[in-house]
């Protein structure tokens, strides 16, 4: 099922760059996504992410915290050197202290597994209206308009 105001008002579909070291969860977040008109980049590691970043735009960090070669915070930080975008961080981790970490790196939002898919939804529809306006691809930092 496509994203229906996606379809509807001819946006062009919200860019995810989705991490998620565990195969299972990698393929079906991105399924669900992708039935509901995103583009998914997926990535199974911290280093495969940063690959797929310096080659493909996005406008959205979709990102587990627990990754093989470093985790969600430090992958946030390092991609936000480069790059312009929103962060939702999706963790089995759940104590507060973990939360407020995700909000401090600069995560718009820590969804505990399992999470609903209907808040990630409405979150990724509330990002995508707040980027509506902004000139398209999405700028690098340091670049010149």
């Amino acid at each position: 099922m496509l994203n229906p105001s996606a379809a509807k008002d001819g946006m062009r579909p919200l860019r995810i760059l989705l991490v998620d070291d565990h195969p299972d969860s990698l393929r079906s977040i991105g399924v669900w996504m992708r039935r509901r008109g995103y583009t998914v980049i997926p990535a199974s590691s911290a280093q495969h992410a940063i690959n797929a970043a310096e080659e493909e735009p996005f406008d959205v960090l979709v990102s587990d915290l627990g990754l093989p070669d470093s985790d969600g915070w430090q992958l946030l930080v390092m991609l936000s050197q480069k790059w312009i975008f929103k962060a939702i961080a999706i963790s089995g981790l759940s104590a507060e202290r973990d939360v407020e970490r995700s909000r401090r790196a600069g995560f718009v939002r820590h969804l505990v597994k399992p999470f609903d898919p209907r808040v990630l939804h409405g979150l990724l529809e509330d990002i995508r209206m707040e980027l509506e306006d902004e000139p398209e691809p999405r700028a690098s930092r340091g670049s010149q308009p």
